[in-house]
């Protein structure tokens, strides 16, 4: 007993080491990110100079402002939902957002880095960033510990941060950091058979991203599945997410009829075709093409485990890999779109390869 609990302490540390690890490397490129723009922290906002009511809007809020190239990126709407994320002045802020309802499925990180609405922009540009650097270290201890439970070194939790979407979050201020870190931890209390501190931790993760549903609806299948039960506790994360649409429709529903992102999906490997096509005959976008083959093979390395073992991970990630073959071209074409839309599956690939040619552990089975 002894022994065994000297092999837990040691794992502990080194899970600890690996978090501060995953920490002090995305601060450290976040800091560099910051300095060179002279300490502005609009520089992870992404502002673009092609849309001149955000630009305005913009304006007013800073005295100066680093803008992103072409269209900018998603941290722009992270702050304009941070500003007022319960949308009590939607004419004043939502009214920027290109599909408010769909945007603002996305609430609690910028409703956590806005102080629910009462920062000032600057505070709320600093805080956007530094949650999520905080995220990721807290999120790459998650992933050690679940990686020691599934029998696994800690050192696998580095899955969480060489994850590219991960990095591209932290840097850009979307919300992928924090609905993985609450998966995670989701998963580890799953494993230590808490129900409702998992069903609570799976919520806060769809309430930071939509799409970890699919994840949960996983979960629930497992649940059911290999432990022959389901508890009350499980429909938490899908009444969070009805409710918060409910109150979504009433307070933004005239901006916009636009639900769900319905045209990031289409027939089975077409998006993924077309851009390969686009990628082979554009040599200096390798990254694009070697990144996209990995995670359309690891779509179907999660379709096919989750069929043959019905394992808790496979389950979790098997509706992003069927997502994954149905995303159109747009979204397939970059990497940092692609990642980022499939978030969850790099992380849970390098869990579960281990696992393809040995036997699972209790609570993989």
């Amino acid at each position: 007993m002894t022994a065994e609990r000297t092999v837990e302490g040691q794992s502990l540390w080194i899970s600890r080491l690996i978090g501060a690890v995953g920490f002090a490397l995305t601060a450290y490129i976040a800091l560099g990110l910051v300095a060179g723009a002279d300490w502005n922290p609009t520089i992870f906002i992404k502002f673009d100079e092609q849309n001149p009511p955000l630009q305005q809007y913009a304006g007013e809020r800073f005295d100066e402002i680093v803008f992103a190239g072409g269209d900018g990126h998603d941290g722009k709407y992270f702050f304009l939902q941070a500003s007022d994320p319960f949308y009590l002045q939607p004419d004043d802020h939502a009214f920027l957002l290109d599909r408010p309802t769909y945007r603002a499925q996305r609430m609690l990180y910028p409703t956590l880095a806005g102080g629910f609405g009462m920062f000032p922009p600057v505070v709320t540009a600093w805080v956007l960033v530094t949650l999520n650097v905080i995220a990721v270290g807290v999120g790459t201890y998650l992933t050690s510990r679940v990686a020691v439970r599934l029998g696994l070194s800690p050192m696998f939790g580095l899955a969480f941060f060489i994850n590219p979407a991960i990095f591209v979050s932290a840097i850009i201020n979307t919300a992928e950091v924090f609905g993985m870190v609450f998966l995670m931890g989701g998963i580890l209390k799953t494993m230590d058979r808490k129900h409702t501190a998992a069903a609570s931790l799976f919520t806060l993760s769809v309430l930071s991203r939509e799409t970890m549903l699919l994840c949960v609806v996983g979960w629930v299948i497992f649940e059911a599945v290999s432990r022959k039960k389901l508890r009350w506790q499980m429909s938490l994360p899908f009444a969070a997410v009805a409710a918060w649409w409910v109150y979504l429709r009433w307070r933004i529903g005239y901006l916009t009829d636009d639900v769900q992102d319905v045209r990031a999906l289409g027939r089975p490997l077409d998006g993924f075709l077309s851009a390969f096509q686009d990628w082979v005959s554009q040599p200096e976008r390798v990254d694009d093409l070697l990144i996209g083959l990995g995670l359309v093979l690891i779509c179907c390395f999660f379709v096919y485990l989750a069929a043959a073992r019905r394992s808790l991970i496979p389950l979790m990630a098997a509706g992003f890999g069927l997502v994954g073959l149905l995303m159109v071209e747009e979204v397939w074409a970059h990497y940092f779109d692609s990642t980022r839309a499939l978030t969850p599956l790099i992380t849970f690939f390098f869990l579960s390869l281990p696992f393809v040619t040995r036997p699972h552990p209790e609570h993989f089975v």
